[in-house]
């Protein structure tokens, strides 16, 4: 099956405001070496991924605007992003 990168899937589901913080997210999850690992079973054919990082999963984004997925992992990756910078674990 072809994958789509999922900069395209945010630019097909997404609008506006929610359209830029979603690819600034994502740039943000890339710059910062995690991983996008698709979900396998039920979740392999839906817009779904699990994020990890140092080999643990850390969130999940689903950039659907009627999912809250995409919401709740940009706040844990913040709270990540804030913890790493003053060198605690996220």
């Amino acid at each position: 099956m072809f994958e789509r990168p999922i900069e395209k899937i945010i630019m097909e589901t997404l609008n506006n405001d929610e359209q830029i913080n979603a690819l600034a997210f994502i740039t943000f999850l890339k710059e910062n070496k995690m991983f996008f690992e698709k979900e396998k079973g039920y979740w392999e054919d839906k817009f779904y991924w699990a994020i990890k990082y140092n080999d643990k999963y850390v969130c999940t984004v689903a950039p659907k605007p009627d999912l809250p997925f995409f919401r709740q992992a940009y706040k844990v990756a913040r709270n990540c992003q804030t913890s790493t910078a003053n060198n605690s674990a996220c």
